[in-house]
């Protein structure tokens, strides 16, 4: 009889174990369906450039080529932004929107001019929140030109279509909604000594775009307020197919050529931040060996960090940490002090540093770089930063705690089950 019993026990335990292990898989399986949102076409059209009267600048739309940049303007308004979108001309939403500026040294006519293009996503489709999406390729087309009136910056007005919130239920304020960013440009002079971000083609310095990542626009879900973060450029090769590596919110753009860049963006909180504020990141030799050091404000969903090296400052270059180096604070809003000491160098070398930050979703934000010259490092430095008080996202933690809790609970019951069959 009491073989009996504590047979009978031993099924009751493991059916319960089995009930359990079953409700794990089922949390985890509505969790991750809980995060589908969907989106239809992205458009994004080009305004309010700085200075307002910036040399020789026109609006301009090209041929729809995701995979690459369209090239030659189909055709260019002085004066109508409007020509971007279809008014007047054959531009449509599937196209991609440019502008063009400067007195070109080299040719005649606007495909001669500098300038960007973006080509935005044509079928976005379902989209996990806070995984990145592809958002629309962008191109700068850097042409040998003359200006009085240097372009610092313009606007880039994204357009979402289609969009659908996790129940897929219209947002209430409609089902298209409209983002804004700006991008920064330094142009810089192409006879400048040192060249302050390098010459990776032979013909002059290298420029810099930098693009605003958070949009001024949110629209409203059940599951609450939402808002398209850009995460930055990525660069590598088919980047539009997939996402595998660091992007940046700067891009180095060579002279006289055409510079593609997917950008890749994600749907999220608007009050939740990106991984990690820096405070500064620099590089300087030391003996024959390079000292990579690096202060956070604050790890925000942050993970850890990679660090990669290259010998030009348009490239990301090779890992060189074997290893991911962990976060001194995951997920907290206080920051730490980082170093890495780089061994393998060659003296008298310049070597350009980028540091990608990892946060809880597997995405890579890239900082930098910075360059370590054997009498001249330089580094960047933020000024007037405060760690952002706001806490980091419940969803991620608050799903590992009840995953991490109904293990231990079947740990338990099968551990139990076992020593009352002694």
């Amino acid at each position: 009889m009491r073989t009996y019993f504590n047979n009978f026990r031993t099924r009751r335990w493991a059916r319960r174990a089995v009930i359990v292990s079953a409700t794990l898989a089922l949390t985890l399986v509505f969790a991750a369906a809980a995060f589908a949102l969907t989106a239809g076409n992205v458009d994004g059209v080009w305004g309010n450039p700085t200075p307002s009267n910036t040399t020789e600048f026109r609006w301009c739309y090209g041929p729809d080529n995701v995979s690459g940049p369209a090239g030659d303007p189909t055709n260019c308004s002085t004066s109508n932004a409007g020509i971007q979108n279809g008014s007047p001309g054959s531009s449509t939403l599937a196209d991609e929107n440019q502008f063009r500026y400067g007195t070109p040294t080299l040719g005649s006519g606007s495909q001669y001019r500098s300038g960007y293009g973006f080509n935005g996503n044509n079928n976005v489709g379902p989209i996990t929140a806070n995984q990145p999406f592809f958002l629309g390729r962008f191109t700068h087309y850097n042409k040998p030109i003359q200006a009085n009136n240097v372009l610092t910056g313009i606007g880039l007005a994204v357009t979402l279509t289609d969009l659908k919130c996790d129940d897929n239920s219209t947002p209430t304020e409609g089902s298209t909604q409209t983002f804004n960013y700006t991008f920064t440009h330094d142009e810089t002079d192409n006879n400048a000594s040192p060249c302050p971000y390098g010459d990776s083609t032979g013909y002059g310095c290298d420029d810099k775009v930098t693009v605003s990542q958070q949009a001024d626009t949110t629209f409203t879900c059940p599951e609450g307020e939402r808002t398209v973060q850009i995460l930055g450029f990525y660069t590598n090769a088919n980047c539009h197919l997939s996402y595998s590596g660091p992007t940046s919110a700067s891009f180095i753009t060579g002279e006289r050529q055409d510079n593609p860049a997917c950008l890749w963006a994600r749907i999220s909180d608007p009050s939740e931040p990106l991984a990690v504020s820096l405070a500064s990141f620099g590089a300087q030799w030391s003996g024959d060996q390079v000292a990579v050091t690096w202060d956070t404000v604050s790890e925000i969903d942050n993970l850890g960090f990679k660090l990669y090296r290259s010998q030009t400052a348009d490239a990301l270059g090779e890992l060189v940490t074997a290893e991911m180096i962990p976060s001194q604070s995951p997920g907290g809003t206080q920051g730490f002090s980082y170093s890495f000491t780089d061994s393998n160098v060659t003296p008298g070398s310049t070597y350009w540093y980028t540091l990608a930050d990892v946060d809880v979703w597997g995405v890579e934000t890239a900082h930098g770089p910075v360059s370590a010259a054997p009498q001249t490092p330089t580094a960047v430095t933020l000024a007037s930063l405060a760690a952002d008080t706001t806490p980091a996202s419940p969803v991620l933690p608050a799903l590992l705690a009840l995953t991490l809790a109904l293990a231990a609970l079947g740990a338990g019951l099968v551990w139990r089950s076992r020593t009352q069959a002694r």
